[in-house]
């Protein structure tokens, strides 16, 4: 919860900054760039979440490695958030500015799980009418998922639009038990 509060708030902040600045997709570059170089190196990872090691000490190596990979923005950034001790929840600031970014530019990440896989014309067909309805460039991303028995269940942020099998059958089971017993002819 707290580090949904600080991504969002950290994410905001950079995102105004980058956008005042216009570099919107140089400090997305960025941040994507950071994310993969901690992932990838468990060493640098480690010096950089470590809670003992001075501010300092972590600014200096994350300028040797990082310095001049990224803008003078984004690292001005990141040691803001070295000084803060939040330098913990660059993932998390990350994906809430990709978030922001994609808001920005009208893109909306649609999920679509299927219970088989669908052939891509069919999947170009959906996004395309979703795109339409929405008014946003849709990201479909497509899962099978063989619990839903057929159909599909489409995931728009919080949103779900069920027309799965399954939803259907878990629908007919609750209105059949709100049937009293009486009603259907056993006594």
């Amino acid at each position: 919860m707290i580090e949904n509060e600080i991504a969002r708030k950290y994410g905001q902040a950079i995102f105004e900054l980058a956008s005042e600045k216009e570099k919107i997709e140089e400090v997305n570059n960025d941040l994507q760039l950071l994310r993969d170089t901690i992932k990838e190196s468990s060493d640098f990872k480690n010096l950089l979440y470590h809670p003992r090691i001075e501010s300092e000490k972590k600014k200096e190596v994350f300028f040797k490695i990082m310095g001049d990979e990224i803008s003078e923005l984004t690292a001005q950034f990141c040691q803001l958030l070295i000084d803060k001790r939040r330098i913990t929840s660059l993932n998390a600031i990350a994906r809430d500015y990709e978030l922001r970014l994609k808001e920005f530019s009208k893109i909306l990440e649609v999920e679509l799980k299927a219970a088989i896989e669908l052939p891509d014309d069919l999947i170009e067909q959906i996004r395309i009418k979703l795109a339409n309805i929405l008014d946003y460039k849709v990201e479909l991303n497509t899962e099978i998922d063989k619990d839903l028995i057929g159909g599909i269940r489409i995931k728009i942020g919080d949103k779900v639009v069920d027309g799965s099998i399954k939803a259907e059958l878990e629908n007919l089971q609750k209105r059949l038990e709100q049937i009293p017993v009486s009603k259907l002819g056993v006594e």
